[in-house]
């Protein structure tokens, strides 16, 4: 529809849609993205558990994350499309069992390079007390399979340390400084 194809934000090369990632990456052309950074939502089981403290007011409780998960084939599915676009990285932070599937079975045209860590400062605090919180997330790393791979990290690893966002403008909101922290690495 015409919603998913216009742009959300657009300013010096900087495109952003708002919408279904598979719907409008199928109405781009192969090939014509060079770095695709996402954050695709995880899996039931971490959805079932998470909560937030976004929109918290005064003392009431935290609130479940209100948006649907992804199963692994809806994950296929959305790399897939990813795949076909970029010519270059996907770097996406994702569930770690989600992270694991890319690598058992890479989308058609990109090869699984690393499974890479945030490792959180001061991450939100498990809420229930029941269990310990997590305090890292994994990254997919992919890139195109018919290039030949380049990023600006040299030999460093594959692990970013960054302050959780405790402010941010939806419930699951990635640190800036980790999102520029991936331009500055794979652009």
């Amino acid at each position: 529809d015409g919603v998913t194809r216009r742009p959300y934000f657009s300013q010096d090369g900087v495109t952003i849609y708002h919408g279904a990632c598979v719907d409008v990456l199928g109405t781009m052309e192969p090939r014509s993205v060079k770095i695709i950074i996402t954050d695709p939502p995880y899996t039931e089981s971490t959805h079932k558990a998470a909560r937030t403290n976004k929109g918290k007011v005064g003392g009431s409780a935290p609130k479940p994350i209100d948006f649907p998960s992804m199963s692994a084939q809806e994950i296929g599915l959305a790399f897939d499309a990813m795949s076909r676009v970029v010519s270059r990285w996907i770097i996406a932070t994702v569930a770690y069992q989600h992270a694991a599937g890319l690598e058992a079975s890479p989308p058609s045209g990109s090869r699984f390079v690393r499974c890479g860590a945030w490792t959180k400062i001061a991450p939100v605090p498990q809420m229930n007390a029941d269990r310990p919180g997590m305090g890292w997330e994994a990254i997919a790393i992919l890139h195109a399979d018919d290039e030949k791979m380049r990023w600006n990290g040299g030999g460093r690893s594959a692990v970013w340390t960054h302050r959780a966002e405790m402010n941010g403008e939806y419930p699951t909101q990635k640190p800036e400084p980790l999102i520029n922290d991936f331009i500055s690495d794979f652009a």
